[in-house]
C-alpha cells in the first residue's frame, strides 16, 4: 500500500511535470475520467499561479497584453513551478526568465519591468521596525549633529534601472497613458520601501540623493555626508539641501535609526 506521502509526491510531480505515475492511484471507472479528475486540479493550479502574477504584475500585463501576457505565465510556470506552500515569492525569478525570451517587446526592458514590480512586491512583505520622526531628530543636541548615523527601515531597498520603467509604472499607477519602454541616457536608481504595513512606495533619486542613501548604508555620519555633497551642489547649498533630504526621509518613513555616534 501507497503512503500519504508518496501520494502527495506523485500528484506534485503531475502538476508539475504531467508525471503519469499518479494515475494508478486514483479511482474511476476508465482512463477518461482519471484524466478529466486530474486535469480539474491541473488546470486549478495555473490558474492559480497566473492570477498571482497578474495580481504582482500589473503593468506587465498590460505592457504585453492580456494575450501574450497569458502565453508568458504558462511559460514561467512551466520552467519555474512553485515549490513553496506560499505564493509570496512566486515570481521572484520572472526577472532573469524575461531577458532569454521573446514576447514582442525588448526583452531587457520587460525583464526590468518585472523587476522593478516584484520589488514592490517584496517591500510590502519585509521585517517591520518603528521608524524616526522629526521629534526625534529634535531631541539631539546639535553639538552632536556631525557624528549622526543613519539606519533604514528594514523594507528599504535601492535598485538600477536602464529603462523608463519608473515612468511607466508611474504612468500606471496614476492612471495616465503609459508611455514606451525605452533606453534611458543615462542608468537611474530608484529606492523602494513600505510606508505603513501595506503601502509600498518607490522615488527615483538624483546622483545627490544617490549619494546619500549609498552614504549612509556605508555606515557614514553627517559630517561626512556633508562633505561629499560638495561634489554634487556648492557648498553654500549644502547645508540647506542635507537638510531638507533629512527632513524628506524621516517623513516618509525610511529611517529606523538616527543617532549620534562618535
Amino acid at each position: 500500500m501507497s503512503s500519504l506521502k508518496d501520494t502527495q509526491k506523485d500528484f506534485q510531480f503531475y502538476l508539475f511535470e504531467r508525471n503519469e505515475d499518479i494515475f494508478s492511484r486514483i479511482t474511476g471507472p476508465d482512463e477518461d475520467f482519471i484524466q478529466t479528475r486530474l486535469d480539474v486540479y491541473a488546470e486549478g493550479y495555473l490558474i492559480r499561479l497566473t492570477e498571482i502574477l497578474r495580481m504582482n504584475y500589473p503593468c506587465l500585463q498590460r505592457c504585453l497584453g492580456e494575450e501574450t501576457f497569458v502565453e508568458m505565465c504558462e511559460a514561467y510556470i512551466d520552467a519555474y513551478p512553485s515549490t513553496n506552500f506560499s505564493v509570496r515569492h512566486f515570481g521572484e525569478y520572472l526577472s532573469e526568465f524575461l531577458i532569454d525570451q521573446s514576447f514582442g517587446k525588448e526583452n531587457l526592458a520587460l525583464a526590468e519591468l518585472a523587476k522593478f514590480e516584484f520589488t514592490l512586491v517584496s517591500v510590502v512583505t519585509a521585517s517591520d521596525a518603528k521608524t524616526k520622526r522629526l521629534a526625534d531628530l529634535a531631541q539631539i543636541p546639535e553639538a552632536d549633529w556631525a557624528y549622526l548615523k543613519f539606519k533604514f527601515h528594514p523594507s528599504l531597498k535601492m535598485e538600477t534601472f536602464n529603462f523608463n520603467v519608473a515612468d511607466y509604472v508611474q504612468n500606471f499607477l496614476d492612471q495616465e497613458l503609459c508611455s514606451e519602454l525605452q533606453k534611458l541616457k543615462e542608468q537611474q536608481s530608484v529606492i523602494f520601501w513600505r510606508d505603513g504595513l501595506q503601502t509600498a512606495r518607490f522615488s527615483i533619486l538624483t546622483e545627490a540623493q544617490k549619494f546619500i542613501f549609498q552614504s549612509c548604508l556605508e555606515d557614514k555620519n553627517f559630517s561626512e555626508i556633508c562633505e561629499g555633497l560638495s561634489e554634487f551642489l556648492p557648498i553654500e547649498k549644502v547645508a540647506e539641501y542635507s537638510m531638507n533630504q533629512l527632513v524628506w526621509m524621516l517623513n516618509n518613513s525610511l529611517l529606523s535609526y538616527c543617532e549620534a555616534s562618535q
